[in-house]
């Protein structure tokens, strides 16, 4: 970070660091999310956080408990096996599965395959090329995971946003929390932001 402006000197210690560490120009030499979990800093952040959540009267039982519980899956992710360098697609993930796609007149049943470094969303399972639509990854600017309050409202509903570039956001939704999860994992790894 040579010629850049210095952290503010009110800053500890602790902070700096992290702030170095993400400031990497290459973003293969930045840490994982469970990197930075682990710093002494964050470990006290963390303690914090929940300290914080636990004792708030702005979040109700409910939030509280889906926020601490989100919190602990992360700082209880395996390690990824496999790690590709940020920003290279890797061609070799392959995942499939029955999903709910958001169109223009509501939710419809679709057949996602992930593989060869594109997304094929079609009508049923073994469909043919008119039936099918194809989307490079290269188009594909990120995915996440949508918390059901955040897309409509309702519970138990395991909703994906992938954002294409130059495009609207498109939406698919799962039968369960871990088919989502997955989907969202293959997808970073796919995209080697994983």
């Amino acid at each position: 970070m040579e010629g850049n402006d210095p952290l503010p000197p009110d800053l500890s210690n602790g902070m700096c660091d992290l702030v170095q560490s993400l400031l990497q120009f290459d973003p293969n030499a930045r840490p994982s999310t469970k990197q930075i979990l682990a710093l002494p800093y964050m470990t006290y952040v963390v303690k914090q956080f929940q300290a914080s959540v636990k004792s708030s009267a702005n979040f109700g039982e409910k939030d509280k408990a889906r926020i601490l519980k989100e919190l602990q899956l992360v700082q209880d992710a395996a390690p990824e096996p496999f790690n590709p360098p940020v920003g290279d697609l890797v061609e070799s993930v392959h995942h499939t599965g029955n999903v709910l796609k958001e169109g223009s007149r509501g939710w419809k049943s679709r057949f996602l395959v992930l593989a060869s470094g594109g997304l094929t969303v079609s009508l049923v399972e073994a469909s043919t090329v008119g039936e099918t639509r194809n989307l490079p990854l290269t188009a594909v600017a990120g995915v996440l995971h949508v918390t059901p309050d955040e897309k409509d409202g309702r519970e138990h509903v395991f909703t994906i946003e992938l954002n294409v570039e130059h495009a609207d956001a498109l939406y698919f939704q799962c039968e369960t929390a871990e088919e989502c999860d997955a989907w969202v994992e293959k997808m970073h790894v796919a995209l080697g932001q994983g």
